[in-house]
């Protein structure tokens, strides 16, 4: 539940979440092959930085270092920051 943007859990205590509860590691695997289904999609030069919990994955792209949010439910890509440092400035003003 929510009540004036503070979460509370089951129970009535404050919930906190952090980004490692929303998303997984995938540094045990290979980066550049890791979302070959979506190629169709994003192209050769977009690799993932972050992959949420849910499936949707941030991704950068190596030509000019723009940042894109794959939704994998919607099958759509959209452009959220021009650099991976404008998108981690982002995260903390969130």
């Amino acid at each position: 539940m929510q009540l004036n943007g503070t979460t509370f859990g089951r129970w009535g205590g404050l919930v906190r979440v952090t980004l490692d509860d929303l998303t997984v590691s995938f540094s045990h695997l290979d980066r550049d092959s890791l979302l070959s289904a979506w190629a169709w999609l994003l192209g050769p030069r977009r690799l993932p930085t972050l992959v949420t919990a849910a499936g949707d994955a941030f991704v950068q792209d190596a030509d000019d270092g723009s940042v894109h949010f794959l939704d994998a439910g919607g099958d759509c890509v959209v452009a959220v920051a021009a650099s991976e440092g404008e998108l981690r400035h982002l995260q903390v003003q969130g």
